[in-house]
């Protein structure tokens, strides 16, 4: 039991390479909320909407089966 619990919420360290194109629109988009003094309010939001993600995931495997 303790084995599987272990890695019941581990997370895949592996992410996908962006590609350049991606970069850029994430760099444009990063520089147009710190032009507009919005930086703080977007990491609020985000953090915020991290439980939201848990639920998300359980409302897509329960239509999944």
């Amino acid at each position: 039991m303790w084995q599987w619990l272990r890695h019941a919420f581990a997370v895949n360290e592996e992410a996908p390479e962006l590609t350049s194109e991606e970069a850029n629109e994430l760099e444009s988009l990063a520089t147009q909320v710190v032009r507009r003094g919005m930086a703080t309010p977007a990491v609020t939001f985000l953090e915020m909407s991290r439980p939201l993600n848990y639920l998300g995931a359980q409302v897509l495997t329960s239509l999944a089966r």
